[in-house]
């Protein structure tokens, strides 16, 4: 549900975000694991790490996930991993 102006139309910054999202290569400097993370969680976190971006725990081992700084980012609708 979004605002409307004076005219009955419906501000831009009301509407539902629908498009792609920024997918980053992420990496874990102690096990294998590598995956896509969305980009509402790299903006989540201080940029401490590789390329800008945060470090943050592994899904499996839960050390330190690193963005892979030789790969690039990813434009995507739906969950690349």
């Amino acid at each position: 549900m979004g605002t409307q102006d004076g005219n009955g139309q419906r501000e831009d910054n009301d509407l539902p975000f629908n498009g792609p999202t920024e997918w980053y290569p992420y990496h874990c400097l102690a096990c294998d694991c590598k995956m896509w993370v969305e980009d509402i969680i790299v903006d989540a976190f201080p940029p401490d790490g590789p390329g800008k971006c945060p470090i943050v725990c592994c899904p499996e081992c839960g050390r330190d996930f690193v963005m892979d700084i030789e790969k690039e980012t990813l434009m995507s609708e739906t969950d690349p991993n």
